[in-house]
């Protein structure tokens, strides 16, 4: 007997839906060992002190869920303004995480320009994936280049980019996902300075983790820069909470597009309150995982230390393993409980399909992390 159809109905209504999101997928995680070590999702899984839980249990219980939270986020920006280094709130806009912040870009900076049928976002090939569904999700057209054929940022081929593409957008970050490379900060500038009809947005979600000066103050005096900032690899990823840093005029334009009540009352009271009063221990925390990326370095160079993997410690909460075979090397720490992040490309011969990311976790999971490798046959 064949098992009944949940959802019998057909549903004409796809007709309308245009052939770029039909052709995307939505992700989900397959991963169903509840035991299993996931480092493959870049989370930065700090334990609260006992402090920072009592002041959150506080300021939470003095919120009144009954009304609409500030749609500007006024205090909040306060306390992000003064956190990252910002010189007025004014030259800020908060988002439900920094991908809101990316959807809103798309939408508000996609008209295209004079002799192109769509607006045009440039992104390197290895980059985090949520630029290309933002702008797929938008409706413009997604180029990309090779911004680091070895491994690291090179300039000229992102110039022979911008003149090839001509685009609306280009996003970049730094230090980059999946790779844990940096652009150097006067070379940006100087790049952004040069295309003054092109948006840069630098995305510094990991800068705290890296060794170079964050943008995102030097960015409010351009006119064709946004910086995006975030709470989430500071351990706090389940508040939702990103910030774009510009010029004033941009940011209005930002805010245009958003809709009315973007971040909710729990969020905006927890995250000004713990940017004032923990900023200081947040940055502890990048410390310490910094300290945990070099120890798990070590200890994964230790034993993969042949032709077959490289292992590139890079300046984000992540290591990167390029292997010759990566899908067999993704297979047997999964088959000893630990995951990582296999990624994929087109081209056969592209460095995307040998690369795996590996997020510093815990003390504990990063021992089991090094466990799985010591036992591995390579």
């Amino acid at each position: 007997m064949s098992t009944p159809t949940l959802f019998s109905h057909s549903v004409p209504t796809l007709a309308l839906v245009r052939d770029n999101l039909l052709a995307t997928a939505p992700r989900f995680s397959n991963v169903q060992d509840p035991n299993a070590v996931r480092l493959d999702r870049n989370e930065a899984l700090f334990s609260m002190s006992v402090e920072m839980k009592q002041r959150v249990a506080e300021v939470t219980a003095e919120v009144s869920l009954a009304g609409y939270p500030d749609g500007s986020s006024t205090d909040l920006r306060k306390a992000a303004a003064r956190f990252f280094g910002v010189r007025h709130i004014d030259a800020m806009s908060v988002g439900n995480g920094a991908d809101d912040l990316v959807g809103r870009i798309c939408a508000a900076f996609g008209r295209p320009r004079n002799g192109q049928a769509v607006g045009r976002v440039l992104v390197p090939e290895m980059s985090f994936e949520a630029y290309r569904m933002a702008a797929t999700a938008h409706g413009l057209e997604t180029h990309t280049f090779d911004f680091e054929p070895n491994m690291e940022p090179d300039f000229a081929a992102l110039e022979l980019a911008l003149k090839a593409v001509k685009p609306n957008l280009v996003f970049l970050a730094t230090p980059n996902n999946p790779t844990g490379s940096v652009v150097d900060p006067d070379q940006m500038k100087a790049c952004m300075m040069r295309h003054t009809d092109v948006l840069f947005v630098l995305d510094e979600a990991y800068i705290e983790y890296a060794s170079v000066r964050s943008l995102a103050d030097e960015v409010v005096d351009l006119g064709n820069a946004v910086c995006l900032s975030s709470l989430s690899k500071l351990g706090l990823a389940g508040l939702r909470l990103g910030f774009a840093s510009a010029h004033p005029e941009l940011i209005r334009v930002l805010d245009s597009a958003r809709m009315p009540f973007p971040v909710n009352a729990m969020s905006q009271a927890v995250g000004a309150m713990l940017l004032r009063e923990f900023g200081e221990e947040l940055r502890a925390r990048v410390a310490s995982c910094v300290a945990e990326r070099k120890r798990v370095n070590a200890g994964v160079q230790a034993v993969m230390n042949d032709s077959s993997v490289k292992v590139v410690e890079g300046q984000g909460n992540f290591l990167a393993l390029l292997a010759l075979n990566a899908e067999a090397l993704h297979a047997e720490l999964l088959a000893r409980g630990v995951v990582v992040r296999r990624f994929f490309h087109a081209d056969s011969r592209h460095v995307l399909n040998r690369l795996l990311r590996v997020s510093v976790g815990s003390s504990d999971q990063n021992d089991r992390l090094l466990a799985a490798v010591a036992s591995l046959s390579l």
